[in-house]
Order: structure tokens, then sequence, then C-alpha cells
């Protein structure tokens, strides 16, 4: 899954001022043309702004993306339940964030559907 989100990388260019956000809100890129460098130091600061705003909601829904696609596998979705993992509006999800953390009797893998229990001879 990191490997998938390391390579998310959201751009947004304004005015000349070009900003590239990655998945974890690192800046990867900056890069100011010699047009917005003559516009003055307050346009410049609002248009480096706008474009990293607009950098971070790609990246964001980019990253919605990519983990909305690693939900999909069953046993993905299954240990995000179990860790109590965010869903892509960044609210906790599963047992542990309802205040009910999983037994550690409990195999996190098995399916969710309880089996009938085994008899004790």
């Amino acid at each position: 899954m990191q490997r998938e989100l390391d390579g998310v990388c959201g751009v947004a260019e304004v005015g000349g001022v070009r900003i590239g956000v990655a998945a974890d809100g690192r800046l990867v890129v900056v890069e100011i043309a010699e047009r917005a460098l003559g516009l003055g130091s307050a346009r410049l600061a609002a248009l480096v702004a706008e474009a990293h705003r607009g950098a971070r909601e790609r990246a964001r829904a980019e990253s919605e993306g990519v983990l909305a696609e690693l939900l999909d596998d069953p046993m993905v979705a299954r240990a995000f339940d179990l860790a109590g993992a965010l869903d892509p509006a960044g609210e906790a999800t599963g047992p542990v964030a309802a205040g009910q953390p999983p037994s550690f009797l409990q195999d996190p893998l098995a399916p969710t559907a309880q089996a009938a229990p085994r008899p004790r001879w």
C-alpha cells in the first residue's frame, strides 16, 4: 500500500507557479516562471498559496482513489477494519475507533461469519 501512496503526486499550476505535493503533504515540486517573479511579493505569495491548495486537493483525491482501490481487496479491507483505519473523509472506522478493540483470541484474517463452535470432547 505504501508503494502505491508513494507514487501519488498532486500538481497544480496557477499564474506561472507550479506546485507538486506528495500524498503525505510534502512539497515535491516548486517551480516559478520568470513572468510570475515580476508580479510582486504579495501576488506571488497568493499564487503560491493557491497552487499549493490545488495540489493538496489533487493529491488527496488521488490518495482516496488509491485507498478505494486497495479496499476492494477483502483482506486489506478487513485489516483496515481491525486497525481502526481512516475512511476517505479522515474519520476513524472499525472496532478500535468504536472503543471495542478486537480480542487477541480472534483471528484477524478469519472470515467475518462465525463458524459453528467445535465440540469439546
